[in-house]
């Protein structure tokens, strides 16, 4: 720390000796902003009459030397200022107005919000204060916040707001006056307990993203299908019974969210959402996608699962230009043939379900990088397996695999690598070309060894043993093979 940042902290002290003492160094140094904010402040605010003094005589023959007062202003620490403005606006020479602005102006450390809420919350004119100040994005902390703002609101229409998080406020609706926000292109209001929403809403024509996830919305209102211009809709994890008829009209949206919902079906009106990208329906009882469903010609993304796959299965297969397709706890027992239609496919994940066998047409996915069905009811993979070289990551987990093809050798790109808790006694003897992969894992299976000799899996760093029988002289052999992998054997 520099001298006069030990002066500083001298006279910033909370022991009226330490700041007498800087006091009396005070006259060896050269006068500096920094210093002279530090005087102004004690003559102020300190409630020791005598160091208030003090600090008055030293501040006028330092002011003597013309500092402007911008210089000032940006080394006043404006959290004090805020915190003991009611004493300082009892001194006539000050102008509370006048402070503020110059802080707004002057100081790097003075915040927008900051000011905007202490204006409110001591009746101070906003706009005279921050007249050409705008502030893009509000986030409000606290419901207090909120509340200080309702009642003048226009003062976020003043400042262009176009971001607004109102997220974990415990909020049950939103209010009336939001509707006035016509700048506004983003609302956060995600983690509340809303049950229902403003019609005003609809009023927020420039609205291109909105968060309403972990709520507890039933239904959205009508008005809600008035954001023409929204492109990304998140509802997860809401009380949502149903959607509004008209939510075709959305027309620029190209992001849905409704997962862990109540819904049983979606409206008609769906198949209108023509820029619709990615649609996430998990863990809703969905009896059924509705017609039309294959005009979505720019669906990319589709997650679904807890409804009826039987019902909706004939209407994914007619999507087959989808990139992601997640289906998941359903009652699905095979993977039908028309999936190697799908030759767009960078990701597949059919989790959770029943599914006993894989069609041969599997090996058609040629863009595949990422799989994974675990958790269903496999004994095996097919050989077709070795037909997917784009594949890098592949998750067999929880299924019931006895053994592993040797075609496996051909995916040269895979990195990751997971067949945990199967029924697997031994895996194939030219698994360790595998030069790519980087984790696996092989817990809870019947192993007793691994076909790992020294140079395999050159870029291995994770393996993960637990569960297995494997005796402790294999461990070993197996460290002295993978020099640089970190082996897992056991539960820690």
């Amino acid at each position: 720390m520099t001298a006069i940042g030990n002066l500083k902290k001298l006279l910033q002290s909370s022991e009226n000796a330490n700041i007498l003492l800087g006091f009396e160094l005070l006259p060896a140094y050269s006068p500096t902003p920094e210093l002279t904010s530090t005087l102004l402040f004690l003559s102020y605010f300190h409630e020791d009459a005598t160091i208030q003094n003090k600090a008055r005589l030293f501040f006028d023959k330092l002011a003597n030397q013309k500092f402007s007062q911008e210089s000032l202003y940006s080394t006043l620490d404006p959290k004090q200022v805020f915190r003991i403005f009611k004493r300082l606006i009892k001194y006539p020479e000050v102008n509370g107005v006048e402070l503020l602005k110059m802080l707004l102006i002057h100081n790097p450390y003075c915040k927008v919000k900051t000011a905007l809420l202490f204006c409110l919350e001591h009746k101070l004119d906003w706009l005279a204060v921050a007249q050409n100040i705008t502030l893009p994005s509000l986030t409000l902390i606290h419901k207090r916040e909120l509340q200080l703002l309702i009642k003048q609101w226009q003062v976020l229409q003043h400042l262009q707001v176009t971001l607004l998080t109102v997220s974990d406020l415990n909020l049950s609706t939103l209010p009336r006056q939001l509707g006035s926000l016509t700048s506004l292109q983003k609302l956060v209001a995600s983690r509340n307990v809303l049950i229902k929403l403003p019609e005003s809403i609809g009023k927020l024509t420039q609205l291109k993203v909105l968060y309403l996830s972990y709520n507890r919305l039933k239904n959205l209102p009508v008005a809600i299908t008035k954001l023409r211009q929204i492109e990304e809709l998140h509802l997860n994890h809401n009380l949502l019974q149903s959607l509004p008829a008209h939510l075709g009209d959305m027309s620029q949206l190209n992001a849905l969210y409704l997962a862990d919902n109540q819904l049983t079906s979606l409206p008609t009106s769906l198949p209108r959402l023509t820029h619709l990208q990615e649609l996430d329906l998990t863990n809703n009882p969905i009896q059924y996608l509705p017609e039309g469903f294959n005009q979505l010609k720019n669906l990319k993304v589709l997650k679904t699962g807890g409804g009826n796959i039987h019902q909706m299965a004939l209407q994914i297969s007619k999507v087959p230009w989808l990139e992601t397709l997640i289906i998941q706890h359903t009652q699905w027992e095979t993977l039908p043939e028309w999936i190697g239609g799908f030759t767009q496919l960078q990701q597949l994940a059919i989790k959770h379900n029943h599914i006993s066998c894989l069609p041969k047409s599997l090996s058609y996915l040629k863009k595949l990088k990422s799989i994974d069905l675990s958790y269903n009811q496999l004994v095996g993979i097919p050989d077709s397996i070795g037909a997917l070289e784009q594949l890098q990551e592949a998750n067999f987990e929880g299924n019931g695999l006895l053994k592993i093809p040797e075609t496996i050798n051909n995916l040269k790109k895979l990195r990751f690598l997971h067949l945990g808790y199967n029924q697997l006694i031994s895996l194939p003897a030219n698994i360790g070309q595998l030069h790519y992969l980087e984790t696996l894992i092989l817990e809870n299976n019947q192993l007793k060894s691994l076909p790992v000799t020294q140079g395999d899996f050159p870029r291995l760093h994770t393996l993960l043993l637990a569960g297995n029988p494997i005796e402790i002289q294999e461990i070993e052999r197996l460290k002295l093979a993978l020099p640089h992998t970190i082996i897992y054997e056991s539960g820690q």
